[in-house]
């Protein structure tokens, strides 16, 4: 019985996040059309995301006061908008240190996304660049680490109820107050324009 439960649940959470990345049919333009509007929501509003673990597992806070304005990023390791996004943070992030800053936040389960920290070498490679206005994170999880899924299902579905968030990246500009300036659809394209 083991030897299903295990696969069907990775199926299901693989379904999930098939759906959320946005990969849609010609008949999937409404939900696309509102994903869009879904960008537009809670600005304004103070973000508000608690349990967020650093790499030696301790419990953060959140902190917006280095820049201007903080992109929070949401992502994970199986999507490939992400990785793609991600590679390219430290050619626009470089020399705007008080201007814009990155919170990079996984998703993952915190076994795997230490595991990424480490090993990151191919689609990872930007693991290894220490600028000072981008830190990574994880957010920590109940889910029961014998599952072994990858993606954290209780904050993942926290995020889908609380922000609407229905793709990844999924990305979240503050200001130094934690008040939600923007959602964009793409950070490199937002901080190119800065």
């Amino acid at each position: 019985m083991k030897n299903i439960i295990r696969p069907l649940f990775l199926f299901l959470i693989i379904v999930q996040l098939f759906l959320i990345n946005g990969c849609q049919s010609n008949s999937d333009s409404k939900r696309f059309d509102k994903q869009k509007t879904s960008l537009t929501e809670h600005i304004g509003e103070e973000l508000r995301i608690a349990n967020i673990l650093d790499s030696s597992g301790n419990q953060i806070k959140l902190d917006f006061t280095k820049s201007d304005l903080t992109i929070i990023d949401f992502w994970f390791n199986d999507c490939p908008p992400c990785i793609k996004e991600l590679n390219q943070f430290t050619s626009v992030l470089d020399g705007k240190e008080k201007k814009i800053s990155v919170i990079s936040i996984s998703i993952n389960q915190p076994w795997l996304w230490l595991e990424t920290l480490k090993a990151h070498t191919g689609r990872f490679t930007f693991l290894e660049n220490r600028l000072s206005n981008w830190t990574h994170y994880v957010l920590q999880t109940a889910d029961n680490e014998k599952l072994k899924n990858d993606v954290s299902s209780d904050r993942l579905l926290e995020l889908q109820k609380v922000y609407n968030v229905t793709f990844f990246p999924a990305y979240f500009v503050v200001n130094r107050n934690g008040i939600i300036q923007a959602r964009p659809e793409s950070a490199v394209d937002y901080i190119k324009k800065l």
